[in-house]
């Protein structure tokens, strides 16, 4: 199986009212996950472990790690090349210069966090050596 294309996932971080131990409690929340062919199938998030889905179906996470460890999960499950992840304001200020969906992409390029695919991508012996 060929490594597929970029996933690209944008998200919203809330910091709450509620305190504990003197800590806010921070929520990042996936806005929109899609791909070069529009937004991502339910069955490519199904495929990724329960443990890892965040708070529910609501794709909620307290952290940014876990938000990025469940990025990684989907993009290694569907054998993704990489994921971008963009804050949904970082895309507000970058949208305004967009023209065309290649300049939308690149807003996912140059503000957001990149993570490569490192796992084998499989196929032929010969395409892992070259």
């Amino acid at each position: 199986m060929n490594k597929r294309d970029i996933l690209y996932l944008l998200y919203k971080f809330s910091a709450g009212q509620k305190q504990e131990f003197g800590q806010l409690d921070a929520t990042y929340k996936i806005i929109y996950l899609f791909n070069h062919n529009g937004p991502l199938e339910t069955s490519e998030l199904s495929k990724v472990r329960r443990e890892d889905r965040g708070d529910g179906e609501r794709l909620e996470f307290h952290s940014k790690e876990h938000l990025m460890t469940f990025a990684q999960s989907v993009m290694e499950q569907n054998n993704y090349s990489a994921v971008n992840l963009l804050t949904a304001t970082d895309y507000n200020i970058g949208i305004e210069s967009c023209h065309d969906l290649e300049s939308l992409r690149d807003i996912f390029n140059k503000y957001g966090t990149n993570i490569e695919n490192s796992r084998p991508s499989g196929g032929s012996i010969l395409g892992r050596f070259f």
